[in-house]
C-alpha cells in the first residue's frame, strides 16, 4: 500500500476545469491508472462533463468496474460523502471489509499492464519531449527516478499527476519539498495538502 493516501492534488486541477479534453478524456477511460479513490472520484465528476463525449466515455467505464475492488475503494481515505453517495445509488456500498479486494485494480485490464516495462526505459529527455497525457502516465505509473524529473515539469498537471501516483512514497515528497526548481504551485500542493503535509519537513 503507498504511503501517501490522501486525496491527489491533481482533483483540484479537475475540479476547476484547468484539465484540457484530451487528459479528461483519458481519466474518463481510467487509463491514467491513479489511485483507486483518486479514479472514483473523478469518474464521478466526468460522468457529468460539459463534454457530451467524455462524460458518455466515464459511463462505460463505469460499468467496468470490478465490484470488489470498487466497494473497497468507496471505503478508503480520501473519498468524499457526494462520491459515496454517487456510488451507493449504483449500487455500490463502502466496505472495508473486502480485505484483499483492496489491492485489486478497478478495472480488470489493468490487471494485465500493471507493470509495463518500456516505461523504466525513458530517461529525463525523453520524457521531456511526449505529449502531456503521456507524461501525465509516466508520472502516476513510472518509476522513482521519472518522478524525480517530472515534479520539474514545467506543465503543473504533469507535476500534479506525480503527486497523485499510487507509487509515491513519503521520503520521494520530503525530497521535492527540499528541491530548489520545483514550482511553487507544487511545493504549495505538498505543504497545503494535508495527508503530504506531514511527510514534510
Amino acid at each position: 500500500m503507498p504511503e501517501n493516501e490522501g486525496p491527489s492534488p491533481l482533483l483540484d486541477q479537475f475540479k476547476r476545469g484547468d484539465v484540457p479534453r484530451e487528459v479528461r478524456e483519458q481519466a474518463a477511460l481510467g487509463a491514467l491508472a491513479l489511485r483507486p479513490a483518486d479514479q472514483l472520484t473523478l469518474l464521478s465528476w466526468l460522468s457529468d462533463d460539459k463534454d457530451a463525449d467524455v462524460a458518455k466515455v466515464a459511463e462505460q467505464t463505469l460499468t467496468r468496474l470490478a465490484p470488489a475492488a470498487t466497494r473497497a475503494a468507496l471505503a478508503r481515505p480520501g473519498v468524499g460523502e457526494a462520491v459515496r453517495e454517487f456510488f451507493a445509488a449504483r449500487g455500490f456500498e463502502a466496505d472495508a471489509s473486502t480485505g484483499e479486494a483492496s489491492e485489486m485494480p478497478l478495472l480488470p485490464e489493468h490487471a494485465e499492464t500493471a507493470e509495463e516495462p518500456a516505461e523504466r526505459e525513458k530517461g529525463p529527455t525523453e520524457l521531456s519531449l511526449l505529449p502531456v497525457v503521456d507524461k501525465m502516465k509516466y508520472a502516476i505509473k513510472g518509476t522513482r527516478e521519472q518522478r524525480g524529473t517530472l515534479i520539474r515539469d514545467s506543465n503543473k498537471m504533469v507535476a500534479m499527476a506525480v503527486l497523485g501516483s499510487p507509487k509515491l512514497t513519503i521520503a520521494e515528497v520530503e525530497a521535492f519539498a527540499r528541491m530548489g526548481n520545483v514550482a511553487e504551485d507544487v511545493l504549495r500542493a505538498i505543504g497545503t495538502t494535508r495527508p503530504i503535509s506531514r511527510a514534510t519537513p
